[in-house]
């Protein structure tokens, strides 16, 4: 993720708070928002429709991994092979819990 400007972030800021409707702020409303590459929440989005479906297929792998350690599965020998392949292709790999710092 890139590194955001505070000047960026209030702009950012103030648009999504211009799509709040009745208190929520929908993603749905903000992705079409951002769609517009005028806004200041464009550069945040992967608009590749590809790269972004592997990147969400990657999301939903660790959302696998955490709720199969959550039931139960937890030797971390089980998942060497995953980590494993994580490492040689270059993909980030995060354990369970762990927070990625911002650039």
């Amino acid at each position: 993720m890139m590194s955001i400007s505070k000047e960026r972030l209030a702009a950012i800021r103030e648009e999504l708070q211009g799509l709040i409707e009745d208190g929520l702020l929908n993603p749905e409303t903000v992705v079409d928002r951002a769609r517009n590459p005028n806004s200041s929440l464009h550069d945040h989005f992967t608009w590749d429709d590809t790269e972004a479906a592997a990147a969400f297929r990657i999301q939903e792998a660790r959302a696998l991994i955490k709720n199969v350690e959550g039931a139960g599965m937890h030797r971390p020998e089980e998942f060497a092979d995953v980590l494993s392949h994580e490492r040689r292709s270059g993909q980030e790999c995060l354990r369970p819990g762990q927070i990625r710092p911002l650039d």
